[in-house]
């Protein structure tokens, strides 16, 4: 009974720690606009790729379920679709403006873009 007792909280300190996508918030100002994308835990690394209705952003060190989330103010951003990967997430952000250059930074408990609209 002991050794079963022990082997579960073996399992449970052995789990990876869990970081899921918690709040999204689009502010557009003139032509520039903050995309700010807040998890649970420190997401690790992120990588930003452009495409042609918005951007993807793939992110390390978070595990967030797949979901598709559309924001009530849809000025900036339009859409949100999370697919996770191993070890992290794809988000793909899709706006109705063309969006002519990106940046994405880790910061505190999540990644902050910036976006300039064209």
């Amino acid at each position: 009974m002991r050794a079963l007792i022990y082997l579960c909280l073996a399992l449970l300190m052995a789990s990876p720690a869990h970081a899921e996508l918690r709040d999204l918030r689009a502010r557009l100002s003139g032509q520039e606009g903050l995309i700010w994308i807040a998890f649970d835990g420190q997401p690790t690394s992120v990588r930003r790729e452009a495409t042609a209705s918005g951007l993807v952003l793939v992110i390390e060190g978070v595990s967030p379920s797949a979901r598709q989330i559309v924001p009530r103010h849809r000025e900036l951003v339009t859409e949100l679709q999370v697919e996770p990967t191993e070890g992290g997430a794809r988000i793909q952000l899709h706006g109705d403006q063309a969006w002519t250059s990106s940046e994405a930074e880790l910061r505190q408990g999540g990644v902050l873009v910036r976006v300039r609209l064209g």
